[in-house]
């Protein structure tokens, strides 16, 4: 790292998916994420809303990047509403972002992803993301063509 320069942590959230909490099916390669099958219900925008809670206490993240919509029954400044979580989040870390992908009227920066959603790369702030090959995860089949080119 250049003298000057500091490490920023990002933490990765997906509001909208939980296979665990609220099975559903694969999302599948699209640009729709509008999804009918996400949960939507208060129980789940708490759970949600103490996951964040959690990673802001324990790594104070200097981005929030939020995936795949969230709970419309806390898209409000309730107790465990998404406008409280992000007051919160503000005060332990003034300089912090958060991306566009909560579904909400606040946002820092617009994000696309691979292919997906680049209309928002003409936003005044925007970051991409992508994983190193076709996916954030380890593909065995995948060679080195599949992989995002060294940076020099």
């Amino acid at each position: 790292m250049r003298p000057g320069c500091r490490l920023r942590f990002d933490a990765y959230y997906s509001g909208g998916l939980d296979g665990n909490a609220a099975p559903t099916e694969p999302i599948g390669l699209c640009d729709d994420w509008d999804l009918t099958e996400r949960p939507v219900d208060r129980g789940y925008a708490s759970y949600a809303a103490g996951h964040l809670r959690d990673l802001v206490a324990r790594y104070n993240p200097d981005v929030l990047w939020n995936d795949i919509n969230w709970p419309d029954a806390g898209k409000d400044f309730g107790p465990d509403g998404i406008g409280i979580v992000f007051e919160e989040y503000y005060a332990a870390n003034p300089e912090g972002l958060v991306n566009d992908r909560w579904q909400v009227p606040h946002q820092d920066h617009a994000a696309s992803e691979y292919k997906h959603l680049q209309q928002r790369e003409n936003a005044a702030v925007w970051g991409h993301c992508r994983g190193v090959g076709l996916s954030f995860g380890y593909n065995s089949v995948e060679g080195p063509e599949h992989a995002v080119p060294r940076w020099s």
